[in-house]
């Protein structure tokens, strides 16, 4: 459970990081 937490929350931050990449461009 711990494990798969921090793996959703990884993947969250990426996705918001790469969210953030495409508006800067």
């Amino acid at each position: 459970r711990w494990h798969v937490t921090l793996t959703n929350q990884e993947n969250a931050a990426v996705a918001e990081y790469e969210l953030l990449t495409m508006n800067a461009y």
